[in-house]
């Protein structure tokens, strides 16, 4: 019997689910909403893995694995000029919750 799916917490959907090269291939690359978030928080939040795993509660290995997995789907859009599609079949965290804030915004984590 597989081991049950970790909850994830995800604060915010991205501005904009795909990118596109100038050469129009139909060729699609999939990243998916958790992939998107640690990419979000490590790149760009500047957060490290632990704080990372510690804000999306997961562990910081999964946070590794996803990072790399995130960096490769990246890499195979620029080199290969395929479009970037972030697949969204995650719920979101609402702005307020009281009893466990994930993010700045506040909010509850979500399957």
């Amino acid at each position: 019997m597989p081991r049950p799916k970790k909850t994830r917490n995800i604060c915010e959907r991205p501005r904009c689910t795909s990118f596109r090269p100038d050469l129009h291939h139909e060729k699609e690359t999939l990243l998916p909403l958790d992939e998107y978030e640690v990419i979000r928080l490590i790149d760009y939040e500047g957060l490290n893995q632990e704080q990372c795993a510690a804000q999306m509660g997961i562990s910081r290995t999964l946070v590794q694995a996803m990072y790399a997995r995130a960096r490769k789907q990246i890499a195979i859009c620029l080199v290969e000029s395929t479009a970037l599609r972030i697949s969204d079949h995650r719920e979101v965290c609402p702005k307020v919750h009281k009893k466990r804030p994930c993010c700045k915004k506040g909010g509850t984590q979500h399957e």
